[in-house]
Protein backbone atom coordinates (compact mmCIF):
# COMPACT_ATOMS: atom_id res chain seq x y z
CA UNK A 1 0.00 0.00 0.00
CA UNK A 2 1.05 3.50 -1.11
CA UNK A 3 2.19 5.81 2.02
CA UNK A 4 0.70 8.63 1.82
CA UNK A 5 3.64 11.14 3.43
CA UNK A 6 2.81 13.70 5.99
CA UNK A 7 3.73 16.48 3.49
CA UNK A 8 1.46 14.90 1.13
CA UNK A 9 -1.11 14.92 3.97
CA UNK A 10 -0.60 18.38 4.89
CA UNK A 11 -0.89 19.59 1.46
CA UNK A 12 -4.01 18.02 0.25
CA UNK A 13 -5.70 18.69 4.04
CA UNK A 14 -4.63 22.54 3.71
CA UNK A 15 -5.65 22.96 0.08
CA UNK A 16 -9.15 21.69 0.69
CA UNK A 17 -9.97 22.97 3.67
CA UNK A 18 -8.61 26.54 1.83
CA UNK A 19 -10.92 25.39 -0.78
CA UNK A 20 -14.19 24.84 0.92
CA UNK A 21 -13.99 27.36 3.11
CA UNK A 22 -13.98 29.86 0.21
CA UNK A 23 -16.38 28.50 -1.28
CA UNK A 24 -18.74 28.40 1.77
CA UNK A 25 -17.84 32.10 2.67
CA UNK A 26 -18.87 33.24 -1.01
CA UNK A 27 -21.92 31.48 -0.83
CA UNK A 28 -22.71 32.97 2.76
CA UNK A 29 -21.52 36.18 1.72
CA UNK A 30 -23.90 36.03 -1.63
CA UNK A 31 -27.23 34.80 0.55
CA UNK A 32 -26.19 37.32 3.14
CA UNK A 33 -25.79 40.41 0.59
CA UNK A 34 -28.97 39.69 -0.95
CA UNK A 35 -30.44 39.17 2.27
CA UNK A 36 -30.01 42.69 3.10
CA UNK A 37 -30.32 44.00 -0.03
CA UNK A 38 -34.35 44.14 0.30
CA UNK A 39 -36.38 46.67 1.96
CA UNK A 40 -37.98 45.69 5.25
CA UNK A 41 -41.76 45.01 4.84
CA UNK A 42 -42.94 47.03 7.45
CA UNK A 43 -41.68 49.83 4.83
CA UNK A 44 -42.70 48.36 1.73
CA UNK A 45 -46.24 49.16 3.32
CA UNK A 46 -45.26 52.58 4.90
CA UNK A 47 -44.45 53.48 0.93
CA UNK A 48 -47.37 51.71 0.24
CA UNK A 49 -49.62 53.99 2.44
CA UNK A 50 -48.32 57.24 1.16
CA UNK A 51 -48.99 56.06 -2.17
CA UNK A 52 -52.78 55.44 -1.12
CA UNK A 53 -53.25 58.63 0.65
CA UNK A 54 -51.97 59.76 -2.38
CA UNK A 55 -54.30 58.50 -4.78
CA UNK A 56 -57.16 59.49 -2.23
CA UNK A 57 -56.54 63.23 -2.58
CA UNK A 58 -56.23 62.84 -6.71
CA UNK A 59 -59.59 61.33 -7.18
CA UNK A 60 -61.13 63.42 -4.67
CA UNK A 61 -59.45 66.91 -7.24
CA UNK A 62 -57.28 68.30 -3.09
CA UNK A 63 -54.45 69.41 -5.42
CA UNK A 64 -53.82 71.74 -2.98
CA UNK A 65 -53.48 69.56 0.40
CA UNK A 66 -51.27 67.05 -2.34
CA UNK A 67 -48.84 70.04 -2.26
CA UNK A 68 -48.81 70.35 1.41
CA UNK A 69 -48.81 66.86 1.87
CA UNK A 70 -45.99 66.16 -0.30
CA UNK A 71 -43.89 69.07 1.29
CA UNK A 72 -44.56 67.88 5.10
CA UNK A 73 -43.41 64.51 4.10
CA UNK A 74 -40.49 65.85 2.14
CA UNK A 75 -39.38 67.70 5.18
CA UNK A 76 -40.44 64.79 7.77
CA UNK A 77 -38.41 62.18 5.61
CA UNK A 78 -35.55 64.52 4.79
CA UNK A 79 -36.18 63.34 0.98
CA UNK A 80 -37.58 63.67 -2.64
CA UNK A 81 -41.19 63.53 -2.96
CA UNK A 82 -42.90 63.76 -6.43
CA UNK A 83 -45.97 62.61 -7.39
CA UNK A 84 -46.01 62.44 -11.51
CA UNK A 85 -48.11 61.42 -14.60
CA UNK A 86 -46.17 59.57 -17.08
CA UNK A 87 -48.30 60.07 -20.57
CA UNK A 88 -47.20 58.00 -23.33
CA UNK A 89 -46.72 58.97 -26.53
CA UNK A 90 -46.75 56.12 -29.38
CA UNK A 91 -43.98 57.39 -31.86
CA UNK A 92 -44.38 54.48 -33.81
CA UNK A 93 -47.32 51.64 -34.68
CA UNK A 94 -47.19 49.60 -31.94
CA UNK A 95 -49.86 46.71 -31.18
CA UNK A 96 -50.35 47.14 -27.07
CA UNK A 97 -51.35 44.31 -25.21
CA UNK A 98 -54.03 44.47 -22.52
CA UNK A 99 -51.33 46.33 -19.86
CA UNK A 100 -49.63 48.74 -22.06
CA UNK A 101 -48.45 50.45 -18.87
CA UNK A 102 -46.56 47.96 -17.16
CA UNK A 103 -43.00 48.07 -16.78
CA UNK A 104 -43.58 51.86 -17.18
CA UNK A 105 -41.08 52.83 -14.33
CA UNK A 106 -39.70 56.09 -13.92
CA UNK A 107 -37.47 55.28 -10.65
CA UNK A 108 -36.57 51.76 -8.98
CA UNK A 109 -39.63 49.06 -7.88
CA UNK A 110 -39.71 48.99 -4.29
CA UNK A 111 -39.94 45.09 -4.65
CA UNK A 112 -36.22 45.05 -6.22
CA UNK A 113 -32.97 44.57 -4.12
CA UNK A 114 -31.44 47.88 -3.53
CA UNK A 115 -27.27 48.49 -4.27
CA UNK A 116 -25.55 48.01 -1.07
CA UNK A 117 -22.39 49.70 -1.93
CA UNK A 118 -24.20 52.92 -3.39
CA UNK A 119 -23.81 55.76 -1.10
CA UNK A 120 -26.64 57.45 -2.91
CA UNK A 121 -30.34 56.34 -2.11
CA UNK A 122 -32.15 55.25 -5.10
CA UNK A 123 -35.66 56.82 -6.26
CA UNK A 124 -38.28 54.53 -5.64
CA UNK A 125 -41.39 54.61 -8.21
CA UNK A 126 -44.89 53.74 -6.57
CA UNK A 127 -47.61 53.39 -9.68
CA UNK A 128 -50.64 54.09 -8.45
CA UNK A 129 -53.62 52.72 -8.94
CA UNK A 130 -54.89 55.51 -11.27
CA UNK A 131 -53.82 55.32 -14.55
CA UNK A 132 -50.56 57.15 -15.77
CA UNK A 133 -49.69 58.35 -12.36
CA UNK A 134 -46.65 57.50 -10.10
CA UNK A 135 -45.40 58.50 -6.53
CA UNK A 136 -41.92 59.01 -6.57
CA UNK A 137 -39.59 59.24 -3.69
CA UNK A 138 -35.95 58.90 -3.00
CA UNK A 139 -35.46 55.81 -0.12
CA UNK A 140 -35.18 57.47 3.13
CA UNK A 141 -32.47 56.91 4.90
CA UNK A 142 -34.21 55.06 7.59
CA UNK A 143 -35.53 52.74 5.21
CA UNK A 144 -32.00 52.03 3.31
CA UNK A 145 -31.64 47.85 4.10
CA UNK A 146 -28.42 46.96 5.31
CA UNK A 147 -27.69 48.78 8.12
CA UNK A 148 -24.73 46.79 9.45
CA UNK A 149 -23.80 45.54 5.75
CA UNK A 150 -20.87 47.21 5.91
CA UNK A 151 -19.15 45.37 9.17
CA UNK A 152 -20.67 42.48 8.31
CA UNK A 153 -18.78 42.69 5.06
CA UNK A 154 -15.12 43.85 6.88
CA UNK A 155 -15.81 40.38 9.10
CA UNK A 156 -16.17 38.35 6.68
CA UNK A 157 -12.83 39.22 4.93
CA UNK A 158 -11.22 39.67 7.81
CA UNK A 159 -12.31 38.02 10.65
CA UNK A 160 -13.65 34.74 9.46
CA UNK A 161 -10.35 33.94 7.27
CA UNK A 162 -8.29 34.89 10.67
CA UNK A 163 -10.73 33.05 12.49
CA UNK A 164 -10.30 29.62 10.19
CA UNK A 165 -6.60 29.88 9.77
CA UNK A 166 -6.33 29.88 13.75
CA UNK A 167 -8.85 26.94 13.84
CA UNK A 168 -6.79 24.85 10.96
CA UNK A 169 -3.16 25.61 12.49
CA UNK A 170 -5.10 24.75 15.84
CA UNK A 171 -5.72 21.17 14.37
CA UNK A 172 -2.84 20.33 12.45
CA UNK A 173 -1.25 21.19 15.91
CA UNK A 174 -3.13 19.09 17.53
CA UNK A 175 -2.83 16.19 14.74
CA UNK A 176 1.06 16.65 15.10
CA UNK A 177 1.18 17.20 18.42
CA UNK A 178 -0.86 13.91 19.42
CA UNK A 179 1.76 11.49 18.34
CA UNK A 180 4.56 13.41 19.85
CA UNK A 181 3.19 13.76 23.30
CA UNK A 182 2.97 9.56 23.38
CA UNK A 183 6.29 9.67 22.51
CA UNK A 184 7.41 12.16 25.20
CA UNK A 185 5.15 9.67 27.71
CA UNK A 186 7.14 6.50 25.70
CA UNK A 187 10.12 8.00 26.92
CA UNK A 188 9.79 8.93 29.83
CA UNK A 189 8.70 5.37 30.75
CA UNK A 190 11.71 4.34 29.20
CA UNK A 191 13.54 6.55 31.25
CA UNK A 192 11.74 5.09 34.37
CA UNK A 193 13.40 0.98 33.26
CA UNK A 194 9.35 0.09 32.01
CA UNK A 195 11.00 -1.10 28.01
CA UNK A 196 7.58 -2.45 27.32
CA UNK A 197 6.42 0.38 26.03
CA UNK A 198 5.19 -0.02 22.47
CA UNK A 199 3.95 3.04 20.14
CA UNK A 200 3.68 1.94 17.14
CA UNK A 201 0.29 0.54 17.25
CA UNK A 202 -1.63 3.42 18.39
CA UNK A 203 0.01 4.90 15.03
CA UNK A 204 0.30 2.07 12.33
CA UNK A 205 -2.90 3.58 10.33
CA UNK A 206 -0.64 7.20 10.01
CA UNK A 207 1.01 5.51 7.18
CA UNK A 208 3.27 8.49 7.58
CA UNK A 209 7.28 9.86 9.08
CA UNK A 210 5.58 9.38 12.21
CA UNK A 211 4.53 6.73 12.52
CA UNK A 212 7.73 5.29 10.59
CA UNK A 213 9.59 7.31 13.80
CA UNK A 214 7.35 5.26 15.98
CA UNK A 215 8.33 1.66 14.54
CA UNK A 216 11.78 3.08 14.69
CA UNK A 217 11.28 3.44 18.34
CA UNK A 218 9.51 0.84 19.40
CA UNK A 219 12.16 -1.44 17.71
CA UNK A 220 14.97 0.86 19.52
CA UNK A 221 13.16 -0.04 22.74
CA UNK A 222 13.02 -3.44 21.89
CA UNK A 223 17.13 -3.76 21.06
CA UNK A 224 17.99 -1.56 24.45
CA UNK A 225 15.94 -4.00 26.42
CA UNK A 226 17.87 -6.57 24.74
CA UNK A 227 20.65 -4.79 25.53
CA UNK A 228 20.29 -4.31 29.24
CA UNK A 229 18.50 -7.83 29.99
CA UNK A 230 21.87 -9.17 28.35
CA UNK A 231 24.29 -6.99 30.29
CA UNK A 232 22.39 -7.69 33.18
CA UNK A 233 22.42 -11.58 32.82
CA UNK A 234 26.17 -11.59 31.68
CA UNK A 235 26.86 -9.56 35.13
CA UNK A 236 24.83 -12.74 36.92
CA UNK A 237 26.29 -15.52 35.41
CA UNK A 238 29.72 -13.93 35.71
CA UNK A 239 29.38 -12.91 39.10
CA UNK A 240 27.97 -16.94 39.87
CA UNK A 241 30.87 -18.02 37.80
CA UNK A 242 33.56 -16.46 40.12
CA UNK A 243 31.69 -17.11 43.20
CA UNK A 244 32.75 -20.73 42.53
CA UNK A 245 36.26 -20.64 41.87
CA UNK A 246 36.64 -17.92 44.82
CA UNK A 247 35.12 -20.14 47.37
CA UNK A 248 37.44 -23.19 46.20
CA UNK A 249 40.55 -20.59 46.87
CA UNK A 250 39.14 -20.16 50.24
CA UNK A 251 38.88 -23.50 50.98
CA UNK A 252 41.94 -24.18 49.80
CA UNK A 253 43.87 -21.50 52.55
CA UNK A 254 41.62 -22.92 55.06
CA UNK A 255 43.84 -26.16 54.54
CA UNK A 256 47.58 -26.66 55.78
CA UNK A 257 49.36 -28.04 52.46
CA UNK A 258 50.93 -25.56 50.68
CA UNK A 259 52.16 -26.67 47.56
CA UNK A 260 48.31 -28.01 47.19
CA UNK A 261 47.36 -24.82 48.16
CA UNK A 262 49.30 -23.18 45.82
CA UNK A 263 48.60 -25.23 42.63
CA UNK A 264 45.11 -24.49 43.36
CA UNK A 265 44.85 -20.80 43.37
CA UNK A 266 47.31 -20.46 40.23
CA UNK A 267 44.51 -23.04 38.46
CA UNK A 268 41.98 -20.96 40.00
CA UNK A 269 43.44 -17.51 39.21
CA UNK A 270 43.95 -18.93 35.46
CA UNK A 271 40.61 -19.91 34.94
CA UNK A 272 39.08 -16.76 36.26
CA UNK A 273 41.35 -15.08 34.42
CA UNK A 274 40.17 -17.27 31.21
CA UNK A 275 36.81 -16.11 32.19
CA UNK A 276 37.36 -12.47 32.58
CA UNK A 277 39.34 -12.57 29.09
CA UNK A 278 36.44 -14.54 27.68
CA UNK A 279 33.83 -12.24 28.72
CA UNK A 280 35.34 -9.00 27.66
CA UNK A 281 35.88 -10.32 24.30
CA UNK A 282 32.31 -11.38 24.09
CA UNK A 283 31.05 -8.07 25.71
CA UNK A 284 33.32 -6.11 22.98
CA UNK A 285 32.04 -8.50 20.30
CA UNK A 286 28.37 -7.80 21.26
CA UNK A 287 28.59 -4.02 22.20
CA UNK A 288 30.74 -2.95 19.15
CA UNK A 289 29.63 -5.51 16.81
CA UNK A 290 32.97 -5.01 14.13
CA UNK A 291 33.30 -6.42 11.16
CA UNK A 292 36.50 -8.43 10.96
CA UNK A 293 37.37 -8.20 7.17
CA UNK A 294 41.00 -6.67 7.24
CA UNK A 295 42.81 -9.70 6.31
CA UNK A 296 43.17 -12.64 3.41
CA UNK A 297 42.81 -15.70 5.30
CA UNK A 298 44.34 -19.48 4.26
CA UNK A 299 42.03 -21.39 5.45
CA UNK A 300 43.48 -24.83 4.44
CA UNK A 301 47.00 -24.50 6.37
CA UNK A 302 44.37 -22.50 9.30
CA UNK A 303 42.88 -25.42 9.85
CA UNK A 304 45.73 -27.97 9.11
CA UNK A 305 47.53 -26.32 12.12
CA UNK A 306 44.45 -26.25 14.40
CA UNK A 307 43.91 -30.17 13.96
CA UNK A 308 47.91 -30.41 14.30
CA UNK A 309 47.22 -28.74 17.66
CA UNK A 310 43.98 -30.92 18.71
CA UNK A 311 45.76 -33.91 18.19
CA UNK A 312 48.35 -33.19 20.42
CA UNK A 313 46.65 -32.07 22.82
CA UNK A 314 43.92 -35.08 22.42
CA UNK A 315 46.03 -37.95 21.76
CA UNK A 316 43.37 -40.48 22.14
CA UNK A 317 41.01 -39.23 19.52
CA UNK A 318 40.59 -39.49 15.78
CA UNK A 319 40.91 -36.39 14.45
CA UNK A 320 39.92 -36.52 10.33
CA UNK A 321 40.43 -33.49 8.03
CA UNK A 322 38.59 -33.33 4.80
CA UNK A 323 40.10 -30.22 3.16
CA UNK A 324 39.42 -28.87 -0.72
CA UNK A 325 41.59 -26.72 -2.30
CA UNK A 326 40.16 -23.37 -1.66
CA UNK A 327 41.50 -19.97 -2.32
CA UNK A 328 42.72 -17.34 -0.58
CA UNK A 329 39.37 -16.16 1.76
CA UNK A 330 38.93 -12.33 1.12
CA UNK A 331 37.89 -10.02 3.42
CA UNK A 332 38.04 -11.41 6.90
CA UNK A 333 39.72 -11.75 10.02
CA UNK A 334 42.81 -14.61 10.58
CA UNK A 335 42.04 -14.77 14.46
CA UNK A 336 39.04 -14.14 14.60
CA UNK A 337 38.64 -17.42 12.57
CA UNK A 338 41.38 -19.24 14.00
CA UNK A 339 39.77 -18.71 17.42
CA UNK A 340 36.75 -19.42 16.43
CA UNK A 341 37.84 -22.78 14.82
CA UNK A 342 40.30 -24.10 17.63
CA UNK A 343 36.89 -23.10 20.31
CA UNK A 344 34.68 -25.06 17.83
CA UNK A 345 37.41 -28.78 17.82
CA UNK A 346 38.05 -28.36 21.08
CA UNK A 347 34.70 -28.67 21.97
CA UNK A 348 34.04 -31.47 19.74
CA UNK A 349 36.89 -33.60 20.92
CA UNK A 350 35.65 -32.53 25.10
CA UNK A 351 32.64 -34.29 24.06
CA UNK A 352 34.04 -36.87 21.88
CA UNK A 353 34.65 -40.33 23.94
CA UNK A 354 37.96 -41.56 23.53
CA UNK A 355 38.49 -43.91 20.85
CA UNK A 356 35.94 -41.93 18.81
CA UNK A 357 36.34 -39.91 15.45
CA UNK A 358 36.40 -36.10 15.00
CA UNK A 359 35.86 -34.89 11.49
CA UNK A 360 36.35 -31.42 10.47
CA UNK A 361 35.80 -30.73 6.72
CA UNK A 362 36.29 -27.74 4.50
CA UNK A 363 34.54 -27.09 1.01
CA UNK A 364 33.73 -24.61 -0.91
CA UNK A 365 30.25 -24.22 -2.50
CA UNK A 366 30.06 -21.33 -5.48
CA UNK A 367 31.17 -18.17 -3.63
CA UNK A 368 31.03 -19.26 -0.61
CA UNK A 369 33.22 -21.97 1.90
CA UNK A 370 31.78 -24.02 4.52
CA UNK A 371 33.83 -25.93 7.61
CA UNK A 372 32.10 -28.92 9.08
CA UNK A 373 33.31 -30.34 12.34
CA UNK A 374 31.32 -32.95 13.32
CA UNK A 375 31.79 -35.05 17.22
CA UNK A 376 30.75 -38.53 18.57
CA UNK A 377 29.35 -37.28 21.91
CA UNK A 378 25.96 -37.24 23.03
CA UNK A 379 24.63 -34.57 20.58
CA UNK A 380 21.96 -32.08 21.88
CA UNK A 381 18.00 -31.79 21.89
CA UNK A 382 16.69 -29.91 18.69
CA UNK A 383 15.13 -27.42 21.10
CA UNK A 384 18.56 -26.14 22.34
CA UNK A 385 19.96 -26.25 18.84
CA UNK A 386 19.98 -22.37 19.02
CA UNK A 387 20.50 -22.21 22.67
CA UNK A 388 24.14 -23.70 22.88
CA UNK A 389 25.72 -20.03 21.56
CA UNK A 390 24.13 -18.08 24.29
CA UNK A 391 26.65 -16.96 26.84
CA UNK A 392 26.59 -19.23 30.26
CA UNK A 393 24.08 -21.60 28.84
CA UNK A 394 24.65 -25.34 30.28
CA UNK A 395 22.45 -28.01 28.99
CA UNK A 396 21.23 -30.11 32.35
CA UNK A 397 21.88 -33.69 30.19
CA UNK A 398 24.60 -35.84 30.43
CA UNK A 399 26.94 -33.61 27.66
CA UNK A 400 27.36 -30.92 29.77
CA UNK A 401 28.07 -33.27 32.71
CA UNK A 402 31.09 -34.97 30.82
CA UNK A 403 33.41 -31.56 30.65
CA UNK A 404 33.20 -28.56 32.24
CA UNK A 405 33.98 -24.98 30.96
CA UNK A 406 32.24 -21.22 31.14
CA UNK A 407 29.72 -21.78 28.77
CA UNK A 408 31.28 -19.43 26.50
CA UNK A 409 33.18 -21.24 23.77
CA UNK A 410 30.13 -21.75 21.09
CA UNK A 411 29.13 -17.91 22.20
CA UNK A 412 32.51 -16.61 21.60
CA UNK A 413 32.94 -18.00 18.27
CA UNK A 414 29.59 -17.26 16.78
CA UNK A 415 30.19 -13.69 17.74
CA UNK A 416 33.56 -14.19 15.59
CA UNK A 417 32.32 -15.97 12.95
CA UNK A 418 29.53 -13.34 12.37
CA UNK A 419 31.77 -10.47 12.50
CA UNK A 420 33.55 -12.02 9.92
CA UNK A 421 30.20 -11.38 7.74
CA UNK A 422 29.64 -15.42 8.14
CA UNK A 423 26.91 -17.82 9.85
CA UNK A 424 26.91 -20.97 12.13
CA UNK A 425 24.85 -23.28 13.23
CA UNK A 426 24.74 -26.60 14.84
CA UNK A 427 22.76 -29.84 13.64
CA UNK A 428 22.39 -33.67 15.22
CA UNK A 429 24.22 -36.09 13.37
CA UNK A 430 22.35 -39.05 13.45
CA UNK A 431 23.01 -41.86 14.86
CA UNK A 432 25.08 -39.83 17.50
CA UNK A 433 27.04 -36.57 17.22
CA UNK A 434 26.62 -32.87 16.58
CA UNK A 435 27.86 -30.80 13.63
CA UNK A 436 28.51 -27.60 14.01
CA UNK A 437 28.75 -25.64 10.35
CA UNK A 438 30.74 -22.67 9.75
CA UNK A 439 29.41 -20.84 6.03
CA UNK A 440 31.74 -17.43 5.01
CA UNK A 441 31.10 -15.48 1.95
CA UNK A 442 34.41 -15.67 -0.12
CA UNK A 443 34.34 -12.23 -1.64
CA UNK A 444 31.98 -10.11 -0.08
CA UNK A 445 33.45 -6.72 0.73
CA UNK A 446 33.19 -5.33 4.43
CA UNK A 447 34.16 -2.27 6.17
CA UNK A 448 37.61 -2.59 7.64
CA UNK A 449 38.07 -3.18 11.25
CA UNK A 450 40.42 -0.12 13.04
CA UNK A 451 43.55 -1.02 15.11
CA UNK A 452 41.84 -0.46 17.88
CA UNK A 453 39.54 -3.30 17.41
CA UNK A 454 42.13 -5.76 16.88
CA UNK A 455 43.34 -4.63 19.91
CA UNK A 456 40.79 -4.76 21.99
CA UNK A 457 40.02 -8.81 20.06
CA UNK A 458 43.54 -8.98 21.54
Amino acid sequence: MYKLRLFGKLNLCIALCVTVFYWLLTEWNERVETQFSYIAGEHIQQLHDYAVQVEDMISAGQFNELQQWKDELSLRENTLVAVIQIDIDDIVSTEWDSTPYDGAYVGRPIQYPIHLYHAENPLMDIPLSIEGYHLLIRLPQRMRPGAFWNELYFASQTLLPILFAMLLSYLLYRYLLSPLRKLESATRRYADGDFSTKIYPDMARRQDEISDLAASFDDMGSKLAAAISQQRQLIQDISHELRTPLTRMQLSLDGDKTEEVLTRVTLEVAGMRNLVESTLTLAWLENEKPQLNKDCVELAPLIESIVEDARFEFPHHSIHCKLDDIQTLQNSSHLALSQSIENIVRNACKYTPEGKDVLVALQQQQNDVCIEVADQGPGVDEEHLDNIFKPFFRLEKSRDRLQGGFGLGLALSKRQVEACGGRISAHNKPPQGLVIRIELSNCKKRKSLSKADHENLK
